[in-house]
Protein backbone atom coordinates (compact mmCIF):
# COMPACT_ATOMS: atom_id res chain seq x y z
CA UNK A 1 0.00 0.00 0.00
CA UNK A 2 1.00 3.57 -0.96
CA UNK A 3 2.65 5.13 2.43
CA UNK A 4 0.83 8.28 1.52
CA UNK A 5 -2.65 6.74 1.02
CA UNK A 6 -1.70 4.85 4.49
CA UNK A 7 -0.92 7.90 6.32
CA UNK A 8 -4.01 10.16 4.95
CA UNK A 9 -6.52 7.22 5.97
CA UNK A 10 -5.34 7.23 9.28
CA UNK A 11 -5.30 10.91 9.66
CA UNK A 12 -9.23 10.49 8.51
CA UNK A 13 -10.14 7.69 11.00
CA UNK A 14 -7.83 7.41 13.39
CA UNK A 15 -5.05 4.72 14.03
CA UNK A 16 -7.12 3.08 15.79
CA UNK A 17 -9.58 2.59 13.13
CA UNK A 18 -7.24 1.26 10.71
CA UNK A 19 -6.08 -2.04 9.67
CA UNK A 20 -3.43 -3.41 7.73
CA UNK A 21 -2.09 -6.68 9.44
CA UNK A 22 -1.70 -9.22 6.85
CA UNK A 23 -3.35 -11.75 9.32
CA UNK A 24 -6.44 -9.76 9.91
CA UNK A 25 -6.81 -9.07 6.16
CA UNK A 26 -7.12 -12.77 5.12
CA UNK A 27 -10.27 -12.98 7.13
CA UNK A 28 -11.62 -10.33 4.99
CA UNK A 29 -10.68 -11.46 1.74
CA UNK A 30 -13.30 -13.68 1.14
CA UNK A 31 -17.24 -14.45 1.79
CA UNK A 32 -19.91 -17.22 0.53
CA UNK A 33 -19.43 -16.30 -3.10
CA UNK A 34 -16.72 -18.24 -5.48
CA UNK A 35 -14.34 -14.77 -5.41
CA UNK A 36 -11.49 -14.02 -3.20
CA UNK A 37 -9.45 -10.90 -2.85
CA UNK A 38 -7.31 -9.56 -0.25
CA UNK A 39 -7.86 -5.91 0.31
CA UNK A 40 -4.70 -3.89 1.48
CA UNK A 41 -6.12 -3.03 4.51
CA UNK A 42 -9.72 -2.18 6.33
CA UNK A 43 -11.05 1.58 7.95
CA UNK A 44 -13.76 1.64 10.39
CA UNK A 45 -15.45 4.96 9.97
CA UNK A 46 -17.69 6.51 12.68
CA UNK A 47 -19.51 9.66 10.77
CA UNK A 48 -20.86 10.53 7.73
CA UNK A 49 -17.45 12.73 7.10
CA UNK A 50 -15.22 10.58 7.65
CA UNK A 51 -16.73 8.32 4.59
CA UNK A 52 -16.74 11.39 2.27
CA UNK A 53 -12.86 11.96 3.33
CA UNK A 54 -12.19 8.35 2.92
CA UNK A 55 -14.02 7.87 -0.57
CA UNK A 56 -12.12 11.36 -2.13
Amino acid sequence: MDERVKKSLIEIVGEKNFNDKLIDMVSYSYDASEYTHRPLCAVWVESTEQVSEVLK
